[in-house]
């Protein structure tokens, strides 16, 4: 048979997918902290340089993976419509076949 067959497993397999990097990102932002509050010795020029460093790499970090968790959500959520819309039409259309 050619053409598009809806493969419900598939799609709850990808939405597992998607779940395991949406929970990936969030533990990401919290090890960014790490980062964040880095410190140094202060007065030496170096320290102070290596940790504003480390602590705007961090920031930049954690908001590009807060991102990154919010676009996954929003596509966790259309994928997950779209399923429930795509069985909710096959449903319809099984049951006007069998009235006739």
């Amino acid at each position: 048979m050619a053409g598009f067959v809806f493969d419900p497993a598939g799609v709850e397999a990808v939405l597992e997918d998607l779940r395991k990097l949406r929970d990936d990102l969030l533990e990401d932002v919290s090890l960014a902290r790490y980062l964040v509050e880095v410190t140094g010795p202060r007065g030496v020029p170096a320290s102070e340089l290596m940790t504003n460093s480390a602590r705007f790499s961090g920031e930049m970090f954690r908001v590009h993976n807060e991102e990154l968790r919010s676009f996954v959500d929003r596509y966790i959520g259309k994928l997950t419509a779209s399923r429930d819309e795509y069985l909710r039409a096959d449903e319809n259309g099984r049951d006007e076949f069998e009235r006739g």
